[in-house]
């Protein structure tokens, strides 16, 4: 009972926080809902559509500055999206989520890379590289775990399996799996049913 009464208090806590922020996003619809300890670095840069869920832990992170000049990224989460917990999505360009798309837990979605040239220093102190927007359209579903990397696109309506590596973009009702991910088939092809990829 203690234990229920204290997490009442720190969901109620967090949500003082959090509330002020929503005016700090580029845009941001009705019916948005925040799960627990969201985080959302430079909001100033997201776009946020109406009835989206941003699960607990997740993260949104805008890179404002490359560790030599700054930047201007775009994050947009198109309505109807789910993003799952623990999920992290940075954009140091642009990554563009479109209407009603399941983005499940502990994804990874990044449009930069680190520098790892061995005559710059420490990697941390290196530059970071744009190395691609990435797009996913509408009414993708990734699953459990994957990755999504720079310069990807997902056409509409595709299925990216759980814990796959998605390294190159796939056209709309693709069905990937994989590491790296490949194509399984098409949704649109007679006869078959789409085959659970997990959530």
């Amino acid at each position: 009972m203690i234990q229920k009464i204290a997490n009442i208090l720190i969901r109620q806590f967090y949500c003082m926080l959090i509330a002020p922020r929503k005016k700090s996003f580029k845009e941001i619809g009705a019916q948005v809902h925040f799960g627990n300890f969201f985080s959302c670095m430079n909001p100033q840069f997201v776009s946020i559509g109406n009835n989206v869920t941003l699960g607990a832990h997740s993260i949104i992170f805008a890179v404002n500055h490359d560790l030599v000049s700054s930047c201007t990224p775009e994050i947009v989460i198109g309505e109807g999206t789910y993003i799952g917990q623990h999920t992290s999505v940075h954009a140091i360009e642009g990554v563009h989520i479109g209407n009603h798309s399941v983005i499940s837990d502990f994804v990874y979605i990044s449009d930069l890379a680190h520098g790892f040239d061995l005559n710059n220093g420490p990697i941390l102190k290196q530059r970071w590289e744009k190395a691609g927007p990435i797009t996913i359209g509408q009414g993708v579903f990734i699953g459990h775990g994957a990755k999504i990397l720079p310069n990807v696109s997902l056409g509409d309506n595709c299925i990216v399996g759980a814990g796959s590596i998605v390294t190159k973009s796939f056209p709309a009702y693709s069905v990937i799996a994989g590491n790296p991910a490949r194509l399984l088939r098409n949704r649109l092809d007679t006869g078959l049913q789409d085959s659970p990829t997990g959530d």
